[in-house]
């Protein structure tokens, strides 16, 4: 780099500051994920041929109230995965990983956390309705859920209007109610 010194004759010297930022920059090459996000070029035809956001599109504008937006059995969550969801989302409480807590807080074993339910409701009304519709999503617990159950996640359509409102309720195989909420979409 050619830079001038005090009396304006130009010098020629190395940029300190570039070969430290190159420095820097290889010590967090391991740490930097580039293009996280961004689908390859295939995929993103193969996701425009097959038309997602249009499906949801044909769906919202058929529905009346009484019509089942989606009714589905998710599998039991497991331990392990609600270990990662504490991780992922950060919640230090022991009383989903750690069973004998879990077990002096009166419970048989670990909970599953309520936002893990939460967020299979997000995830299928975005599957159901189409991307971007969800305007609001209220939640309520009205009961545990422990690592072995398996819950059927439903949402019916009680009013078609400027929104679309649902009812959305998580139930047990065995019938026990674990949450109910509701949800407007857009039309």
């Amino acid at each position: 780099m050619v830079r001038a010194d005090r009396l304006g004759r130009r010098t020629r010297r190395a940029c300190q500051g570039r070969q430290h930022r190159r420095e820097a920059g290889q010590a967090r090459a391991g740490l930097v994920r580039r293009r996280h996000f961004r689908l390859s070029p295939r995929k993103r035809r193969q996701a425009r041929a097959a038309g997602t956001h249009a499906v949801g599109e044909a769906v919202m504008s058929t529905m009346k109230a009484g019509d089942v937006l989606f009714e589905v059995m998710l599998p039991p969550a497991g331990r392990a995965r609600l270990a990662a969801f504490s991780e992922g989302t950060q919640d230090p409480n022991p009383i989903h990983v750690d069973e004998a807590f879990a077990k002096a807080a009166g419970f048989p074993t670990v909970l599953q956390q309520g936002p893990m339910t939460t967020a299979q409701f997000a995830r299928l009304l975005e599957e159901h309705a189409g991307a971007g519709r969800i305007r609001v999503l209220d939640v309520f617990f009205t009961a545990p859920v422990f690592p072995k159950d398996a819950l059927v996640l439903k949402a019916e359509v009680t009013e078609v209007g400027e929104v679309i409102r649902c009812v959305l309720t998580a139930n047990k195989l065995d019938g026990g109610q674990t949450a109910k909420g509701t949800a407007e979409l857009k039309r």
